[in-house]
């Protein structure tokens, strides 16, 4: 069974472009979102498990990815799920600001299929001669 994710950004080609590369590493994609806002409505209106990952913007107007991270941790609903930090932000500061939020870890984009499987297989999510 694949793993059921949920991204988390507020430019659609941004979600369009990391959804196809979610599916290309057998991830199912049930769930989007446009804000910090609408992730924390569409959670809360969950009517099954939550997703095992989500993939969530760093940067995004209104609520940000570490705001939106910092409030989901709050939830015990959500101790199981696998926050990931999306940023082009290469700065140190911004990934140890993601971590220190309760991200589990920090992806840069652009990403491709390889370095979301390598993040996967640190996570525990996938074995790690699953990543490519």
């Amino acid at each position: 069974m694949a793993m059921r994710a949920m991204i988390v950004d507020d430019f659609r080609t941004a979600r369009v472009v990391a959804t196809r590369v979610a599916r290309q590493a057998d991830l199912t994609v049930e769930l989007e979102a446009e804000s910090g806002e609408q992730a924390l409505s569409i959670l809360a209106q969950l009517d099954g498990p939550p997703p095992e990952l989500m993939l969530i913007d760093r940067y995004m107007s209104g609520m940000d990815g570490i705001e939106l991270v910092e409030r989901i941790r709050q939830d015990p609903t959500f101790a199981d799920t696998a926050l990931v930090i999306v940023s082009a932000d290469a700065a140190q500061e911004a990934v140890a600001a993601a971590l220190d939020a309760g991200a589990d870890d920090y992806l840069f984009k652009p990403f491709d299929v390889a370095s979301l499987t390598a993040t996967l297989a640190n996570l525990g999510l996938v074995p790690a001669n699953q990543a490519r």
